[in-house]
């Protein structure tokens, strides 16, 4: 998987307009990026958010993500990538942030959130694994 500083991430959003995210990884996302690019859908799951996969659970419209825009600032930039951080390393024991894409979006229910699809596909593509 490709890997990308913080600086790397706004270059790629100022010169490709589009949707983008950081994505506090799962195991589960880790796995789907070692055979594709592509995440699944986001589980339905509101109310549970430290839970084990569950292939009959509901899905959202896309992969669940932290919206993050060219317009943004460094600072702003760094402050998501810190909350998707938290996530990965406080839910999902992984402490791997990744930079996604998607050619759809809809917003999410949580503070900031956005839900990105590509066409033809479930959920979002994996561009990157965020490093400082």
């Amino acid at each position: 998987m490709n890997k990308m500083n913080l600086e790397q991430v706004m270059e790629i959003m100022e010169r490709e307009t589009g949707n983008y995210g950081f994505r506090g990884a799962s195991q589960r996302d880790l796995d789907l990026t070692a055979s594709g690019e592509y995440l699944d859908a986001s589980l339905d799951l509101w109310d549970e958010r430290d839970c084990d996969y569950q292939e009959d659970a509901e899905r959202l419209n896309g992969t669940s993500a932290i919206s993050i825009n060219e317009y943004m600032e460094m600072d702003e930039i760094r402050k998501w990538y810190e909350y998707a951080k938290g996530y990965a390393d406080n839910h999902h024991g992984t402490g791997v942030v990744l930079f996604v894409y998607g050619d759809n979006s809809d917003y999410g229910y949580d503070e900031h959130e956005v839900l990105l699809k590509c066409d033809f596909e479930e959920g979002a593509k994996v561009m990157a694994e965020v490093v400082l």
